[in-house]
């Protein structure tokens, strides 16, 4: 970060405030390594007062705002979301242009633009790259919500599906498996109801055992010489 423009750059007392508690000061300890009076910082926290351009490089640097902007952040996550995105692309072995295409984004514009961590899309086009890596649908929001994680500290396996061992599996080109984004709708919900299937229980053994002795009496009473239950009821019974 440019720390010449970041120095001239405004701070608010919802600023001040915040980030004097991450760093664990209490007003008194932040008065005394900026170098004023207690009264001073209250007044800046309470928005009666700014911070003059001549203590803002103290202020901040107290604060550790500059590191805290380049590590923590929604920006700096944006940018971390955006590195492990360009990492799965290049793994799957495509391009932006073909990979955009193929998730329906059309235009590469956005990818480029989220792989850089400019900017993050929105609504559907976000899920469109979600399912295309092989991500969890909402996990981008997810992790950009946690504004004081660091982000080099973020990995890919906190964004991917429960399958992306079959995501895996396909970069490498191993057969059997393809990833989430080339597969129909069709063949997933097949998938699923072939894996929800193989939950289905056996009837307990005692339960069973006893269901099979009901068959058969019930098949031994039909077969037997029994006329009172092979013959119709007599019609003038009815």
């Amino acid at each position: 970060m440019d720390m010449s423009s970041s120095t001239n750059m405004s701070l608010g007392a919802a600023d001040i405030r915040e980030n004097r508690e991450r760093r664990g000061l209490t007003q008194e300890e932040f008065a005394e390594e900026v170098g004023v009076d207690v009264t001073v910082v209250k007044a800046w926290e309470s928005g009666e007062r700014l911070v003059p351009k001549r203590r803002m490089a103290s202020v901040r640097s107290v604060l550790g705002m500059d590191e805290f902007t380049e590590s923590f952040g929604r920006q700096a996550l944006s940018r971390r979301v955006g590195e492990l995105a360009k990492q799965r692309r290049e793994e799957l072995g495509i391009g932006r242009v073909p990979f955009s295409k193929e998730i329906g984004l059309g235009s590469d514009r956005t990818l480029v633009q989220f792989e850089f961590g400019r900017t993050v899309p929105i609504d559907s086009s976000l899920m469109k790259i979600e399912k295309g890596l092989g991500w969890r649908i909402g996990a981008v929001e997810g992790i950009l919500r946690m504004v004081n994680r660091k982000a080099s500290e973020v990995l890919m396996e906190e964004l991917d599906a429960e399958d992306a061992l079959t995501l895996e599996r396909a970069s490498h080109g191993l057969p059997g498996v393809a990833p989430l984004a080339f597969v129909s709708n069709e063949d997933l919900i097949a998938e699923l109801d072939r894996r929800l299937a193989s939950y289905v229980m056996p009837a307990p053994r005692p339960y069973g055992q006893h269901l099979k002795k009901d068959v058969q009496d019930l098949y031994g009473l039909a077969a037997s010489t029994n006329s009172e239950h092979l013959e119709d009821d007599d019609p003038a019974d009815s």
